[in-house]
């Protein structure tokens, strides 16, 4: 689950990104929560200090009422792992603070350009925050009297066997696990998606897929077929929602 705020004295903005979160959401099969706010009051505050999980700040810079880089500055400094992405109007008004900055956001999107190009950069930036959180979860398993903690982003693929399932993973062992493919599904990481009733993808860790074998390699050369003809066309999808970055000789999924 992520929690997306939006802060934005101009209506038109607050409910554009609203919509553009929305349909980044059903795009990439991402579970949301968004809060609105037209300004930095108590309410934000209120909110900002839940630190509810996976939050994801969209801020303006300029506001009646407030700073969002002063607001930056604030919740890195009371809870650096949130993603704060900054948007203005005013790019070049505020763009020497920012590189004093630069740590306190992943992004800044301007509001002065077209919508499309407004809608790619904010789309990049947002799985830029979520692949953030992506890479900082991990599973735990217990195998007697041995705790494993297994990173997400050291996995590749999960598959079904029998009524077990095992966790496959860059350049280490497989392993065993009596978790079943639902749990896996239900513990939401981000870019791991189903190729088959009995495999799970990180696709993070792809480095090509190839359509008319039904293959899918991964960064350490290992492979698996596990791909079915229902879950084929959510494949271009899954790889744009992830850090793979597709090549010419590469095939897909609607060649």
């Amino acid at each position: 689950m992520y929690n997306f705020v939006i802060v934005d004295d101009k209506k038109y903005f607050l409910d554009k990104i609203e919509k553009l979160i929305e349909n980044f959401n059903n795009e990439f099969n991402h579970k949301g929560m968004i809060y609105k706010f037209q300004e930095y009051d108590t309410s934000f505050h209120e909110l900002m200090h839940k630190n509810l999980e996976n939050m994801i700040y969209i801020l303006d810079i300029e506001t009646e009422n407030g700073d969002g880089l002063d607001e930056a500055e604030d919740i890195h400094d009371l809870y650096p792992e949130s993603k704060v992405i900054l948007i203005s109007m005013y790019q070049n008004k505020y763009t020497a603070r920012m590189l004093r900055n630069p740590h306190f956001y992943i992004g800044f999107v301007s509001k002065e350009q077209d919508s499309k190009d407004f809608k790619k950069e904010l789309y990049e930036l947002l799985k830029r925050a979520i692949n953030f959180y992506n890479k900082e979860k991990s599973i735990t398993i217990k195998k007697r009297d041995e705790i494993i903690k297994i990173y997400t982003k050291d996995v590749t693929f999960i598959e079904a066997s029998n009524r077990h399932t095992i966790i496959n993973r860059l350049n280490k062992n497989p392993i065993k696990t009596n978790f079943t493919l639902k749990k896996y599904e239900e513990m939401n990481f981000a870019n791991f998606k189903k190729t088959h009733n009995s495999c799970i993808i990180n696709f993070d860790n792809v480095s090509s897929f190839n359509s008319k074998k039904s293959q899918i390699t991964f960064k350490d050369e290992t492979t698996t077929d596990l791909v079915s003809r229902t879950y084929k066309k959510d494949i271009n999808k899954y790889i744009e929602a992830s850090s793979f970055k597709k090549t010419p000789e590469q095939e897909y999924a609607n060649t």
